[in-house]
């Protein structure tokens, strides 16, 4: 059931057995649900990494890496579920950041970035899916000062596959690939990384990119929307 009017326009979160959210088509509602948790290797693994940046926080970083964090989430805003800019503790980024750092291979950052800002995306990212394939080619700017720095990668998730007459995807994905800045041998556009879903010709998906830097900037998402080819 779709509702929009001025009392509720941009509304977010729960409430008793609804969830007020929004789309590009403007609010809804919808009933509230208990998502299921199979506990999979992959959540696992995700939940190892945050418990073990938790205990880093308290237990390996100085307070003045700490305070430094705390710095740049002063400075720095992020977007919120509705698009919002809202900031974040400097703990939270601190797990924002190195999360994506550990899972895709590269080192801990543990002294807060003294850029303030997010890591910059890049406008220009395309992926095409293919069936053949299985794989998510990404056309990106390889001349941005990511690809040739160490510590530094692009973060590339992919949607649920949805049948051609879906209007609508939902916003859940998974993690598709790291391509990793080298300052040696840089990645080039056009790089690989495989579909965590297995996808067929015609279907929809959505490729989300996100770009980290070595310094610990973690930019915020960007999205295109792919037809899976042949």
């Amino acid at each position: 059931m779709k509702y929009q009017g001025v009392f509720i326009k941009g509304a977010s979160g729960a409430l008793g057995g609804l969830v007020a959210s929004h789309n590009r088509y403007g609010d809804y509602f919808r009933g509230r649900t208990t998502p299921v948790n199979p506990n999979s290797a992959r959540q696992q693994n995700m939940r190892n990494i945050f418990a073990a940046l938790a205990n880093a926080w308290s237990e390996d970083l100085t307070a003045v890496q700490r305070a430094a964090w705390t710095l740049y989430s002063n400075q720095v805003t992020v977007k919120d579920s509705g698009g919002n800019d809202i900031h974040i503790t400097g703990f939270n980024h601190f797990i924002r950041s190195n999360s994506v750092a550990i899972a895709g291979g590269v080192a801990r950052v543990d002294d807060g970035p003294t850029t303030f800002l997010l890591g910059e995306a890049d406008a220009t990212f395309v992926a095409v899916v293919d069936e053949a394939t299985q794989k998510v080619t990404c056309t990106f700017d390889d001349t941005k000062d990511w690809c040739d720095e160490d510590g530094s990668l692009l973060q590339v998730s992919m949607s649920r596959p949805a049948s051609p007459g879906i209007i609508w995807i939902p916003p859940v994905s998974r993690v598709a690939g790291y391509i990793l800045g080298d300052s040696v041998t840089p990645p080039t556009t056009g790089t690989n990384v495989d579909c965590p879903f297995a996808v067929t010709e015609t279907q929809k998906v959505i490729v989300t990119g996100r770009i980290l830097r070595a310094d610990g900037r973690l930019s915020g998402k960007f999205q295109h929307s792919s037809d899976v080819t042949a």
